[in-house]
């Protein structure tokens, strides 16, 4: 969507309403999702995102992945290698 066509869009009190309700709702996951990164064991870390965020594994590299963890690539091999 062009951000015209989103500022037509948000003149109707319909979509801007919807507009609110998702912006909260996806400041809401963000904050949940730092607030459990930063408080976890890299390993509590990687289950987590494997259950709430599956795709963020699917389509990340393994380098990306290390990086949100802040470990290196081989901890996180490791990290895998007992998980699966």
């Amino acid at each position: 969507m062009s951000r015209e066509n989103e500022q037509e869009l948000l003149k109707l009190p319909i979509f801007l309403q919807f507009h609110f309700k998702f912006l909260r709702f996806s400041l809401a996951a963000f904050d949940e999702f730092h607030f459990a990164l930063d408080s976890m064991t890299a390993h509590k870390k990687y289950k987590y995102i494997i259950e709430n965020f599956p795709l963020i594994i699917q389509r990340s590299k393994q380098e990306n992945i290390a990086s949100l963890l802040n470990v290196s690539q081989e901890i996180l091999s490791r990290i895998r290698s007992e998980i699966y």
